[in-house]
């Protein structure tokens, strides 16, 4: 949405009244606007984060692939706004990349395999995390559930994807668990279920990884980057993943996103059951075709960590 709609009255006044912090895109277009948009957060009382986005042709999110002007851009965003306003990085392939994968294209997969700069763009992403860090702004993650599968302290699915997480010092790492994503892109083969199940697991996971660095991401409302999203179906849906996120030890949580919530007839409502959700009294059963992909991506893993041992050993 654009910034000026953003600072309008009623929606400051929604965010505030929920406490709610807002995490804001700043495209390199935008980058001019971002002191006066944190003197108007500030001076209405809302909690204001930025989140660095890069033109497409520059893959949009962050990642080893394009580290360096993500980096560059990133410092830029920081340097025009205050200290300790939390700067988002989203960790994700090239926007490219991403719709062969969506769309199951195997150059796609080739393409993660061969242009993968894995160690210089490690070292690119560690040194702007420990620049902000050292410059007093906090530094959330925005990742793939699927980097879980690692476990601590391995990086199979983080190198593939070019999305390192480890190591690296994020104040919270918030894993984008969106329900309403995984029963469209399986085209109802993962029903809402399956799906709640998969969000369950993630939950149990991160919290069991990261302790209370760990953060869930959840949606979508409204559609997104990609263009395809299929979002949640009702607000009962929301409601359902907030209750069980908490009843899982998860209780940073994220809403993607608030323009599709201030689009519903009623955004209020939406915003209340985001907010004031309580934590789920039992967990629902464990489906079992959610464990079968959990292990599934956890043996998929195992092959991507010795696929990389053998390239990296034929490099040396």
């Amino acid at each position: 949405m654009p910034y000026e709609e953003l600072c309008t009255q009623p929606v400051l006044r929604a965010l505030r009244e929920h406490d709610l912090q807002v995490l804001v895109a700043v495209s390199p277009s935008q980058l001019e606007d971002v002191p006066r948009l944190t003197t108007q957060m500030r001076d209405a009382g809302v909690q204001l984060g930025l989140w660095p986005m890069v033109a497409d042709d520059h893959g949009r999110w962050g990642s080893t692939f394009n580290a360096h002007h993500f980096s560059e851009f990133t410092t830029a965003v920081s340097e025009h706004a205050p200290e300790n306003t939390t700067i988002a990085i989203d960790l994700e392939p090239p926007i490219a990349i991403m719709h062969g994968l969506l769309m199951g294209r195997p150059s796609a997969y080739r393409q993660l395999l061969r242009t993968n700069n894995w160690g210089a763009g490690h070292e690119r992403l560690h040194n702007l995390l420990r620049t902000l860090n050292e410059r007093g702004y906090p530094c959330l993650a925005a990742a793939n559930p699927m980097l879980l599968g690692d476990g601590r302290g391995e990086s199979a699915w983080q190198w593939l994807f070019g999305t390192p997480i480890d190591q690296l010092p994020f104040d919270a790492v918030s894993f984008m668990t969106y329900t309403s994503l995984i029963s469209g892109y399986s085209k109802g083969v993962l029903g809402r279920p399956i799906a709640h199940s998969m969000l369950m697991q993630t939950a149990v996971a991160a919290q069991a990884q990261w302790g209370g660095r760990a953060s869930m991401s959840l949606g979508t409302v409204g559609g997104g980057a990609l263009g395809d999203e299929v979002p949640y179906h009702s607000i009962d849906e929301l409601r359902e993943d907030v209750a069980t996120a908490l009843a899982c030890g998860v209780t940073d949580l994220a809403l993607f996103d608030l323009s599709g919530v201030l689009a519903q007839k009623n955004p209020h409502e939406w915003l209340s059951v985001f907010a004031m959700t309580e934590a789920a009294d039992e967990l629902p059963k464990l489906r079992r075709r959610a464990r079968i992909l959990k292990a599934g991506i956890k043996r998929t893993g195992s092959v991507i960590g010795w696929y990389r041992r053998i390239r990296e050993a034929r490099e040396e």
